[in-house]
């Protein structure tokens, strides 16, 4: 057999030992088999996708409405039931095989599938590996429109067995090459199963994959080198943040906080100097502001301990106070509206009575709070 043989006999002038009454000699496959057509997924190197391609293909094909299955001839590195997440072992009756079929409808025949463990190498000699492929091709029950054969790597006695005795299709042998040398382009995965006239439907599919208008490498006109034409300062200032930049970057977030805490450590310090002043208040020469100020100053305790505040009389408030406070509260809440609201002059003995019940509802609320609500007080509501 020549290294160019189309397994046409009948139009070959050369007189080989396959050459028998004009047409070629193929293994038959089992009678109850129905294959239309057989397609070999092929490469000299191994790791390059031959099992991913065929089954691509092979879902491709169930997703068009075809019946398709995968032999896989990769005897020593079997890898398709994987792909397809399918287990053993394959049933037969003696005579037949049963194929294996996938989630989707996928027939698959693989020596995983025949053999007690999966997992175990096989360590077979070249004709006995070319033998377990041709028992595949005769002896399992194929009904499939098309039938992928996914090689192992190489030209051993694999490939040749069945180039020599499988029929397969010769004009989509090379497919995978034609479409490279042709420039289609990548393919989609939803477009692969109608490439078999992909050559017919070029511009399409040159449209899909994304190669349309786009200039050949050899034609494409140079452009000019502005290497030159830079500007010195943007090429100084590009290595400069190519150089510093997360340094410059590190300086200023460091800024930013340091920003940010003087401008929060600078409220906290006025706020504390207002609330000294408001205490100072407490003992100015005017008894009736200064008990203004620390019944003010008494409320706020109040609210924070969590009294809500209502537009009210501030009697109505004594429900929140303690029970052996209640009585100081009633009369501080009265000399209060007499202070405020009446401008009588308040004795020093009254403003104490007043400061004495303040000094006693903080004493309190301070020895009653965590460290956190501690804190709140003092630099939340700033008491």
């Amino acid at each position: 057999m020549s290294e160019g043989c189309t397994h046409d006999c009948s139009t070959c002038s050369e007189n080989c030992s396959s050459k028998q009454g004009g047409a070629p000699t193929f293994e038959k496959t089992n009678d109850l088999s129905r294959i239309k057509k057989t397609i070999a997924v092929v490469s000299g190197k191994g790791g390059v996708g031959k099992s991913m391609t065929s089954a691509m293909l092979a879902v491709s094909m169930r997703r068009l409405g075809f019946k398709a299955g995968v032999l896989d001839a990769d005897i020593t590195g079997p890898s398709i039931p994987r792909l397809f997440g399918v287990k053993g072992p394959a049933t037969g009756d003696g005579e037949s095989i049963n194929p294996v079929s996938s989630r989707t409808g996928v027939e698959i025949m693989s020596i995983n599938l025949l053999l007690d463990d999966p997992e175990a190498p096989v360590v077979w000699r070249g004709p006995v590996i070319a033998g377990a492929v041709k028992q595949f091709w005769q002896e399992v029950v194929w009904d499939v429109d098309f039938l992928f054969v996914d090689m192992p790597p190489g030209t051993g006695d694999v490939p040749l067995t069945v180039f020599q005795t499988l029929p397969v299709d010769g004009s989509r042998a090379h497919a995978w090459v034609e479409y490279y040398q042709d420039g289609l382009g990548w393919l989609p995965f939803e477009v692969t199963p109608p490439y078999f006239s992909a050559m017919e439907k070029a511009e399409q599919y040159q449209s899909i994959s994304g190669l349309v208008g786009q200039v050949p490498l050899e034609d494409t006109p140079e452009q000019p080198d502005d290497t030159d034409a830079r500007d010195p300062v943007t090429e100084a200032l590009r290595e400069l943040w190519l150089k510093h930049g997360m340094t410059v970057l590190l300086v200023l977030l460091v800024s930013l906080a340091v920003v940010l805490a003087a401008v929060l450590l600078g409220r906290i310090l006025r706020e504390r100097r207002r609330t000294r002043q408001r205490k100072a208040s407490f003992f100015g020469a005017d008894a009736a502001a200064a008990i203004d100020a620390i019944f003010r100053y008494t409320m706020d305790v109040l609210r924070a301990r969590g009294m809500a505040a209502r537009n009210c009389p501030p009697e109505d408030y004594v429900a929140y106070m303690d029970q052996d406070l209640r009585e100081d509260y009633l009369l501080a809440a009265r000399l209060w509206q007499e202070a405020r609201f009446r401008g009588r002059p308040m004795t020093e003995e009254q403003r104490r009575r007043v400061l004495r019940l303040k000094d006693e509802i903080w004493r309190r609320t301070w020895h009653n709070a965590g460290l956190r609500q501690r804190l709140r007080l003092k630099y939340v509501e700033f008491l």
